[in-house]
Formats: structure tokens, sequence, C-alpha cells
């Protein structure tokens, strides 16, 4: 016969059960994990997932990740929860390391509060290979680059760079979900082979360079031009390809024409940068501007070719937006010129190119407000006209037109000569009319 506790025991189960909550005594648990506790081969983008028994609270419960390979650092990840809250979903991004072993812990309680129980740890091995991982690089792409290194420190020509004058620079990024256990390049003639070395950051791209301190003999017999080929091994399939690197002469250096004018930028006000033609640049080149922030990162760049703002070879300026520098700091800037073989047969992408590149400074004024323009004067002096300006009108040069209705300014001459505090040009008087300003 039933006691009267029995049957309150029993009617209490049923209204916990009937309310949706667990009786006494039940566990919240992880009832699976994606990829599986010790799994081996798992692709680095794959997301892991977490099954729980119950319902769990979002805002308390969550997964940590730890890269056991990479001195347990914490790789980022993108928790997305199901709309009943028992199934947790965490993608990678950017993707986990290939070949390397990641640890997971999950902390947490459900609904009603009852902590997280039972297996609450666990860890698998990556792929040996790796995977795009972003789901948006369609192709597979192959480059080599031969650079040649310059400084710009006034407004001469740029110099050569002592320390790293030459550099070879070979890379394949590999198009999302495709797998690689290495990846080399063997260069023509010597026939010698490098392994390319995966970024752990970005694991779709693999890369190896050499570089060389003003010797350009030694350099171009160590890579001269011809056919350089990659080869991918794969876990599925392996692949070759071949990148041919014509016998392209290196573009001229570089140099930025206004340089004056970019040691005392305002930057609160919008500053068009100029540059020397790229000789014989086509609009199958690549011109490549950046502005490097040190430890904050780039501050300002160009596109790559199929990008918007991208600059092609024909390209001689570069527009650089208000606010996009500090007051009162150097800039280390960045102007390359590239000249560019691509191909493509709709899954690979292959380019070779012959590079020169130039740094330089940008400074910025300490006052950031709209600095005045300087005044120009002009008065007459016999057969000629003077014209005077004050010589601490940084980046100004004397421009002049025959006509303002559809001008073309052209530089005065001749040069100016400092007369005391003021800039001084004569020009002689003519029947035709002219017409005259600063230009910054």
């Amino acid at each position: 016969m039933q006691t009267k506790q029995d049957l309150t025991a029993r009617f209490l189960a049923m209204v916990v059960l009937l309310a949706g909550l667990q009786p006494v005594g039940a566990q919240t648990t992880i009832l699976s994990t994606v990829p599986a506790d010790g799994a081996n081969n798992v692709l680095p983008g794959a997301p892991v997932v977490f099954t729980f028994s119950t319902a769990m609270n979002p805002t308390s419960t969550v997964a940590l990740f730890q890269d056991e390979t990479a001195d347990y650092q914490s790789p980022p990840v993108n928790p997305i929860w199901s709309a009943g809250n028992t199934v947790l979903t965490c993608t990678p991004w950017p993707a986990f390391a290939n070949n390397h072993i990641i640890q997971w812990q999950v902390a947490g309680e459900d609904a009603l509060g009852n902590p997280l129980s039972g297996a609450t740890t666990g860890s698998f091995t990556n792929v040996v290979g790796v995977n795009g991982g972003s789901g948006t690089n369609a192709f597979t792409f192959f480059q080599v680059v031969k650079y040649t290194f310059y400084e710009q420190f006034s407004a001469s020509p740029p110099v050569l760079l002592p320390n790293i004058t030459y550099e070879f620079f070979a890379q394949t990024l590999l198009s999302s979900n495709r797998t690689a256990t290495n990846i080399t390049v063997t260069v023509p003639v010597r026939l010698a082979v490098s392994n390319l070395v995966e970024n752990l950051l970005s694991p779709e791209k693999f890369s190896v360079s050499d570089f060389n301190t003003n010797q350009p003999a030694i350099f171009t017999t160590n890579f001269p031009s011809g056919n350089y080929v990659f080869n991918v091994s794969a876990v599925d399939s392996n692949q070759q390809v071949t990148v041919n690197l014509p016998a392209y002469v290196p573009p001229n250096s570089p140099q930025a024409s206004n340089y004056a004018s970019a040691q005392s930028v305002n930057p609160s006000q919008p500053f068009t940068l100029d540059w020397i033609t790229f000789t014989n640049g086509l609009s199958t080149d690549w011109i490549l501007f950046q502005i490097d922030g040190g430890p904050i990162g780039t501050l300002f760049q160009t596109g790559v070719p199929g990008q918007l703002g991208a600059l092609n070879g024909t390209s001689t300026s570069v527009l650089i937006p208000a606010n996009t520098l500090s007051a009162s700091s150097t800039n280390i800037a960045v102007l390359a010129f590239y000249h560019v073989a691509a191909s493509t047969n709709g899954t690979t992408v292959t380019q070779a190119a012959v590079a020169s590149v130039t740094y330089f400074t940008i400074i910025t004024t300490t006052n950031s407000a709209v600095a005045s323009a300087p005044a120009l004067t002009i008065r007459p002096s016999g057969t000629n006209v003077i014209l005077t300006w004050p010589t601490n009108a940084a980046g100004y040069t004397l421009v002049s037109a025959t006509n303002l209705a559809s001008p073309v300014w052209l530089t005065n001459s001749p040069a100016p000569v400092v007369v005391n505090t003021n800039n001084a040009v004569t020009n002689g008087i003519s029947a035709k009319q002219k017409f005259y300003r600063l230009s910054q």
C-alpha cells in the first residue's frame, strides 16, 4: 500500500516534469561534441558543435579553446546558440592552425541554474594540411616577385636601401576548403628546391623569401627569369603549377614628386601625394601605396588588383583622406611599382612580377587647424614683374597659365631666389597675358 509520502513525492515529481524542469538529482551534461574528443584529421576551419542534455543559460555558459601546440594561445571563435539553447556552435575565425592540437573546455549552467557536470573538457588534432577557411577565395593563387628596395630622403631621387636591397618572394594562397601537406617551388636553371612556410595566422598562405644586399649580379644568377615550378602535396591530390617570370627590367625607383609638401601635412585636410611616372607602366601593371601605423597596423592602403581603390601602372597620385593621420606624427610610407604578367585558367591564378619599392616619411603638423595660404604679391619693375611670397610657406610652388577659361598650370621659371624673408621671381612683361598662383 502506498503511503501518503509516496503519493506526495510522485505528485511533486510530476509537477516538475510537466513544468519542463529537471527533477532533483538530474545532471546537466554535454551529450555530444563534433568533432569527438580525441578526433584526428579535423579540418582547421570546421565548426565545433556542443549538444547539451537540456536548455542552457547562454549568458553564463562559455566554450574556451586553447592551442596546445602554440603555447596554449587562445584562438578566437564565433559562438552561436540554437533556438532552444541546447546546441552551441563555435566557428573558428580565422581557422585553427593545421596539424595543431586544440583543447576545449565548457563551463556554465542550465536555465535553472544547475551547473554543467560530467565530461566538460576534450581535445582534437587538426589535419596535416590547411583549409582556406573563409569560403570566399575561389582561386588558388601562385606568385613570384623580385623586389628592389629604395629610400627617399629629400626631393632628390631615391637611393638603394643598404641593408636589404633585393628580395625574392614566392607565395601560394590556397582556395577555400583545399588542403596541403607541403608546398615547394623549384628555381629555374639552378633547379634549387625551397619549401614554402605556412602562415599560422592565415593558414591558407604559404610563402618563402630570400634577401640579398647590394649584389645584383648574384641576385640575378640565383633567381633568373624563366619557369618557377610549384608542387602542392595534399591528402587528396597533388598539383603542379608553372609560373613564368619574364626577363623584365625592374621599374624605375618610385619617387614622391611633392616630397617637401609631404613633410608638412595638415592631417585635418585631405592630402594628395604625387609621384613621378611609372616608366612604361601599363594598365595591366600595379601600383601600391601604403602608410604603416607601426603597432596599430596599416593606417592607409590602396587596393590590390580587382579591388576598389586599386591603382594601375598609369596612376600618378593618390588622395589620403582627412584625419587619416594623427597630428605631429612621423609616418613611414611605401610606394611600389609592379610590372606584372598574370594568367588564369578559371581555378588557378598565376602572377609573376618585378617590383621597385621606395620608403619615405610623411610628417604632419602639430596644429591640425587649417593654415592660412601665403600671400603672393606682384609688382612692376621696368619691363619686368617681380613676384614674391614668404620663405616660411613650405611646400608651395609658383605656377602660371595663359588663360583661366581652360587653364593649364605649369611650373613657372626661373626658380625663385631668396631676398630677405621672401622668395622672389622676376618675369619679363610680354604682349600675352599670364596668370600666377601658388600651388601646394
